[in-house]
């Protein structure tokens, strides 16, 4: 055992178990801490309709295994989802033991793979000490973007940053002239409220066709990039498995009240408004002002 470790715990002891900030940093992991990418598979909330990304470290030596999540928010923001969809929002990087994470995402039943990657033992110190630093700084905060700057883009970009000699990605197998949008629409489809709500408020940016690399920002995305990276002509990622599988629970029903029987109903309504009577235009009013509110 080294000093250097040694002199670690004597100090964690002597801090009654508060371990100091800047030591936390100059900690060093044994040989064989591995990095590895986890994915979870999307949930039935309106933020965890297209999955997430964590990473996790863990050291066998040092009794570590934490999960660095870069997808944390503050769920009292006023007017949340609609920040959200605007890519409003303040996120931050936060951590928890791997056994924290693991049960949150049983409890959802949400399946949660993990894909090993092959970093040096310096490459994997750089990334854990770049990690904790970010973690305890104002530095861990960042704007949300829904396209841009997520918890997966972040993970994507650390990885990058940490290694020692570039990684070789065979973007081939990305599908070309994908637009955000249908990117996106498999996602929404069981959801079709949020579905029309989203594609209202994306506007025609999210039109755009996307390149390899900003296809990046969906977890299942940063998971098939990952399959295709290499170094040195060997895989850079084991292959995924699966941590936790999901339980198959019985399908409900598809809700009839979707956004367009809603728009045709209220238009229907309108063309039968059109004949009463003139004092009863208020009617009218009113039904036309939620047809054009249902529409955006």
């Amino acid at each position: 055992m080294s000093t250097r470790f040694c002199l670690w715990v004597l100090l964690l002891y002597l801090g009654g178990g508060k371990l100091p900030f800047l030591l936390a940093n100059s900690l060093p992991l044994s040989a064989q801490a591995t990095v590895s990418v986890l994915t979870c598979a999307p949930g039935s909330e309106t933020y965890a309709l297209f999955g997430h990304s964590a990473l996790r470290i863990t050291d066998p030596l040092r009794g570590f295994d934490r999960v660095y999540n870069y997808g944390t928010f503050d769920f009292a923001t006023p007017n949340f989802y609609g920040r959200f969809m605007r890519g409003d929002l303040q996120y931050f990087l936060s951590v928890n033991s791997f056994g924290e994470f693991l049960a949150a995402y049983q409890q959802e039943n949400r399946i949660v793979s993990e894909q090993v990657l092959a970093l040096q033992p310096p490459e994997t110190q750089r990334l854990y000490t770049y990690l904790e630093t970010t973690l305890h700084s104002s530095a861990r905060f960042y704007r949300y973007q829904f396209f841009a700057d997520n918890c997966t883009t972040r993970i994507w970009r650390d990885i990058h940053a940490s290694v020692e000699t570039p990684l070789q990605v065979d973007s081939t197998y990305a599908l070309p002239a994908r637009s955000y949008r249908q990117l996106l629409a498999p996602y929404l489809a069981p959801a079709p409220w949020v579905n029309l709500g989203m594609n209202l408020g994306l506007g025609w940016p999210a039109d755009r066709a996307t390149t390899f690399r900003q296809q990046v920002f969906l977890p299942v995305a940063l998971q098939e990039a990952l399959r295709h990276t290499r170094r040195a002509h060997r895989p850079f990622a084991g292959p995924a498995q699966r941590l936790f599988v999901a339980q198959a629970l019985p399908s409900s029903p598809p809700s009839w009240w979707t956004p367009t029987h809603c728009i045709l109903s209220l238009g229907l309504l309108l063309l039968l408004a059109q004949g009463f009577p003139d004092r009863y235009n208020f009617i009218r009013r009113i039904i036309r002002f939620a047809l054009l509110a249902s529409v955006g």
